[in-house]
């Protein structure tokens, strides 16, 4: 069974209670199957915590979404309001990776969202 894990946070070496929890999750779910990392974050990842997260569990996807600046009053209070942007306002993927990840996405058994601002992207 092939599950995908997205999250925001790298969870090997836990620098903090979100990234414990992450790892235990990560853990158990890799009982059942191949664990497939999906970070989707604007924090910054250091290199040598995305390759631990490479050995530990193979492949790796790491996506850094651009910010989609409002400018007007109008799109400043539609991206508010808007139900397609509940967690993380102002950010999203390009088409094209958009694409890509949920194809990859619909290949797993199992898709495991460790929270909205990581499905919001």
């Amino acid at each position: 069974m092939k599950i995908a894990l997205v999250s925001e946070f790298p969870f090997v070496r836990p620098q903090k209670g979100v990234e414990l929890r992450l790892h235990q999750t990560a853990e158990l779910l890799a009982e059942m199957g191949t664990v497939w990392p999906v970070i989707i974050t604007r924090l910054e990842t250091p290199a040598d915590r995305l390759n631990d997260l490479r050995e530990r569990f193979g492949s790796v996807t790491y996506v850094i979404p651009t910010e989609e600046p409002a400018t007007s009053m109008h799109s400043k209070l539609r991206r508010l309001i808007s139900r397609k942007n509940v967690a993380d306002r102002g950010f999203h993927i390009s088409a094209g990776l958009h694409s890509e990840i949920i194809g990859q996405l619909q290949a797993c058994d199992v898709v495991w969202f460790h929270s909205l601002k990581a499905a919001d992207s």
